[in-house]
């Protein structure tokens, strides 16, 4: 086996304990109460669910970075309307999403928030941003979800401030 291939397969090797490592001590759980399909508005069809529950989940688990030293977050969503509103579109075969004032995100969630063993703060929420298209998102326009993580980014700011 030559170097080049050793030093890959290594650095593949390491990587994948990393990520092993960092799901242990996640700072950030994150579940879905109840059936997907019941939810106000995770998508139209089974895939899209999927892709909104899988960027859902990436927002709260990169929730962790902003949390203190030795903090971590349990969260239960109850229900999700994400921003914006489905609408046909005369050349789509699907429906699209079309942001709109009168679609702002919301997220319905029980929550945890623990300094070690200590419970902080705790209790069930309905977040949400009824001006969500006054700002730009913090991400890049196309990204997935961005007007969600904006939102939930502000929630958390806000409940470690009240901690």
């Amino acid at each position: 086996m030559n170097r080049s291939i050793q030093f890959a397969l290594a650095a593949a090797l390491s990587a994948v304990a990393l990520q092993g490592h960092a799901a242990a001590d996640a700072k950030v759980r994150v579940q879905f109460a109840g059936d997907l399909a019941n939810y106000a508005d995770l998508g139209e069809y089974a895939d899209d669910r999927d892709d909104n529950v899988a960027a859902l989940r990436a927002v709260f688990e990169g929730l962790g970075a902003r949390l203190p030293a030795g903090y971590s977050l349990d969260v239960s969503v109850v229900d999700v309307n994400l921003a914006g509103e489905l609408e046909w579109v005369r050349s789509a075969s699907r429906r699209l999403r079309v942001m709109r004032d009168v679609g702002w995100p919301m997220i319905e969630m029980r929550y945890t928030l623990k300094s070690g063993d200590r419970v902080l703060r705790e209790g069930q929420e309905r977040v949400s941003d009824m001006g969500y298209l006054m700002s730009r998102p913090m991400a890049a326009d196309f990204q997935r979800l961005a007007y969600e993580e904006r939102m939930l980014q502000g929630w958390l700011k806000g409940l470690l401030a009240s901690r």
